[in-house]
């Protein structure tokens, strides 16, 4: 059967928060023509590119968005509530509208569902936030998403690109009462980062406190004799209750046999540390000279990630492959 038509689903989201992302004071997303941003209680562009409520338990309250069509021609647009999760990697990030609501994006709901809005025009949208009598005082991470239905599809010969594309505002709610800030460093392990030959040392970190955390964390790995090497890393955002198996690439090659690591954790109430020693199988190259090693921002809590950013390797190989097959005039068609 002769290859004719591959279909590649671009998910494109952007997330609006600045704590978890720097955000320029009235910065707003503006992602396939659309762009949405928070206005302040007197209808007015807010500062902030997301909300950031303080809010008490039992409470009700609405937020309003400005959605604007910079393009000629109609958008369409779904609406939907998502969780706030942390990445593997650290981060707030938003799932796709599939995913069912566990967290605090039950607390959102929008106006509308689906919104239409004209060439070159605007729009406001909505929402309102229930904290239920018996929320956790403390930080609260959701979003509102605003997804393109359209879906722009895009041919280059046999491959056809079809986007989706997401635009999520967050909206950061403390609940009043009682908080304190904790990190708990729970585990320390050496592997290689998936689908290469890259040390990484693996520190396993929870938030165990009711605050939103953004720790520094240092490792330093021995082995016999020899001087520790450290490496001292910023992460972004722990939300509260969650725990993340943060990848440190490794700068160093290291040789199979056993090592001392240490992990200290900085910035998130009491420092948090843990020393263990560590058997490493086989041996693994240091990191990349050109710079650090790309690692998936994937929700915490699975080992799905991992397994997505290799097939997107792969998939991004074989049209590497492809493309360059259909661009040599010689070159025999594909087939099965």
């Amino acid at each position: 059967m002769r290859l004719r038509h591959l279909l590649v689903l671009i998910l494109t989201g952007a997330v609006l928060i600045g704590a978890a992302v720097p955000a320029t004071a009235g910065a707003e997303a503006e992602l396939g023509g659309f762009s949405a941003r928070p206005l302040d209680p007197s209808g007015n562009p807010a500062l902030r590119s997301y909300f950031k409520w303080h809010v008490r338990r039992g409470g009700r309250y609405v937020g309003v968005l400005l959605v604007s069509n910079a393009e000629k021609v109609t958008v369409h647009l779904r609406v939907y509530p998502v969780d706030g999760l942390t990445g593997t990697t650290s981060g707030a990030v938003f799932p796709t509208g599939q995913a069912p609501l566990r967290r605090d994006g039950r607390w959102l709901t929008p106006d509308l569902t689906k919104i239409t809005i004209p060439p070159l025009s605007h729009t406001t949208l909505r929402f309102t936030a229930r904290v239920p009598a018996g929320a956790r005082p403390g930080d609260h991470i959701a979003a509102v998403v605003l997804e393109n239905t359209d879906h722009p599809r895009t041919a280059h010969g046999s491959i056809a690109i079809i986007q989706v594309i997401r635009s999520a505002v967050a909206v950061e709610m403390r609940v009043a009462g009682p908080t304190h800030r904790a990190l708990a460093t729970t585990g320390l392990t050496l592997r290689s980062l998936p689908g290469t030959q890259i040390a990484s040392a693996v520190v396993n970190l929870t938030n165990t406190g009711d605050l939103l955390c953004k720790p520094r964390l240092s490792v330093s790995i021995a082995q016999g004799g020899s001087a520790a090497v450290t490496v001292t890393r910023q992460l972004d955002l722990i939300l509260p209750g969650d725990s993340i198996p943060f990848p440190l690439a490794w700068p160093r090659p290291l040789a199979a046999g056993t090592y001392q690591m240490s992990a200290v954790a900085r910035g998130c109430g009491p420092v948090s540390s843990l020393h263990r020693s560590v058997s490493l199988g086989t041996s693994l190259r240091g990191n990349s000279p050109t710079g650090p090693v790309p690692v998936s921002a994937a929700p915490a809590h699975g080992s799905t990630p991992w397994l997505l950013i290799v097939l997107v390797g792969g998939v991004g190989v074989f049209l590497g492959w492809l493309l360059s097959r259909r661009r040599r005039p010689d070159a025999p068609s594909s087939g099965v």
